[in-house]
């Protein structure tokens, strides 16, 4: 049986048109055995409420867009992740973009919302420029504007951050007190509102502990990972450090990599100190709540382990190792993959091509498997969301693209033969075209 309208819906029920729409709505003058009855015969009938003529008729897209810069970044998976939950609970979808720290991106992003797309805008902003006049079109057409983490503090809107300057203090503090004299600030972009306060909270922490403040222990670094390296990697062997406090995880990591490579020694030698989102961060609980049902409640929560405070930097150390460890005896199945010259190794996550490894982010990396994993077969869009992000996928977005693109760049690079292809209107395949 076809579907109806709600027209012919309301008359084989013998009651108004505006009757039977309050009753998918919810509304509370409709009696519960009349809208009961409405929703049986609608059943029966293959009745579907159309909802987007009912949001354009009240004037609401039932939309909120999310501007963020990555989604790589765990952070910004987490937040969209509770930002759908709440959403989806009040009948909102979401449509997702994604600037990649790009400025241009950001302003027609917004140019392009401010014809209505959207009921409010979610965003953590890029960071570059000055001139931020664009953002005013929003409030010229009432369109809520929340930033949260990164913001422009001379947009005057709502803003959810975290307390950048006093954790910043805390942590520098935490390095003086374990007997760090020169200590490094490595920062990603010190425009931004967040980079700025948590460099105040390194600088006065500084001065509070009256160590003199030396401009070549602010370390400049970027989004790249292989400039990060070598960045660190001179500031190591130029420069007195004993301690570091990195602005974002990633350089933490970076940093790891790098002492490691110059057989640096942490903490003996360098400590390290680091915000961090990444899924491994909770698994290790330091807390100076020593009670028992502290302990349980840390460990029923998720915690893989619970560290007491005061701790020892090599206890600490230890106790990630251990972690780590953990993470890597998880057996896999069919753990090597291969498709025509590219290669992966699902338990040491190393990926090639010809047998050059391939540098790839965790998201790069599981987007690689899905494709290798169903070769000639082509991907929706909205199946690649769900299988790597876990989240649906709404067309008016651009973030598959952005990340299939990553990652075609990288696999592909020096190599005249393409490997993941395109498929208009249909999304990508992994084949090979002889």
């Amino acid at each position: 049986m076809g579907s109806i309208n709600i027209k012919e819906l309301a008359l084989k029920l013998n009651l108004s048109k505006s009757t039977v729409s309050r009753a998918f709505r919810g509304h509370s003058d409709i009696n519960l055995e009349t809208k009961e009855r409405i929703l049986k015969v609608a059943k029966e009938l293959n009745y579907q409420p159309n909802h987007h003529a009912s949001n354009l008729r009240a004037q609401k897209s039932k939309n909120i867009a999310i501007i963020v810069p990555q989604i790589a970044n765990n952070f910004f998976s987490q937040a969209i992740d509770g930002i759908e939950t709440v959403a989806r609970e009040k009948g909102y979808h979401l449509l997702i973009y994604l600037t990649a720290d790009n400025f241009e991106s950001e302003v027609a992003y917004v140019n392009d919302l401010y014809n209505g797309r959207a009921d409010g805008i979610i965003m953590s902003v890029s960071g570059e420029a000055n001139d931020h006049s664009y953002m005013n079109k929003l409030q010229e057409k009432h369109i809520p504007l929340v930033f949260f983490d990164r913001v422009y503090d001379d947009i005057h809107t709502a803003k959810v951050t975290t307390n950048d300057y006093g954790s910043s203090f805390e942590a520098t503090m935490h390095l003086v007190e374990a007997g760090c004299k020169n200590i490094a600030f490595l920062v990603t972009n010190k425009q931004l509102s967040i980079g700025k306060m948590r460099m105040q909270g390194y600088l006065d922490a500084l001065k509070h502990s009256g160590l003199p403040f030396k401009d070549e222990l602010i370390i400049d670094c970027s989004n790249d990972d292989h400039r990060n390296l070598t960045v660190l990697a001179n500031a190591f062997q130029t420069m007195t450090i004993d301690g570091i406090f990195a602005s974002v995880e990633r350089l933490a990591f970076a940093t790891y990599y790098v002492c490691h490579d110059l057989g640096i020694s942490i903490p003996n030698q360098v400590k390290v100190i680091s915000f961090s989102s990444l899924e491994i961060a909770p698994l290790l609980i330091l807390s100076a709540l020593e009670q028992v049902q502290n302990k349980v409640a840390g460990l029923k929560a998720g915690a893989d382990d619970y560290l007491i405070k005061p701790f020892h930097f090599s206890e600490l150390l230890a106790r990630i190792e251990a972690l780590l460890r953990r993470q890597k005896i998880v057996v896999k199945e069919d753990h090597t993959l291969v498709f025509d010259d590219l290669k992966l190794d699902t338990w040491s996550n190393v990926a090639e091509r010809a047998g050059n490894q391939i540098t790839l982010t965790a998201k790069e990396f599981t987007l690689l498997e899905l494709f290798m994993r169903n070769p000639n077969k082509i991907l929706s869009r909205e199946f690649i969301a769900e299988q790597v992000w876990g989240i649906d996928f709404d067309t008016g977005t651009n973030f598959i693209d952005v990340y299939v693109n990553y990652l075609r760049k990288k696999i592909e690079k020096g190599f005249t033969k393409k490997l993941i292809h395109t498929v208009i209107g249909m999304g990508y395949t992994l084949r090979n075209d002889r």
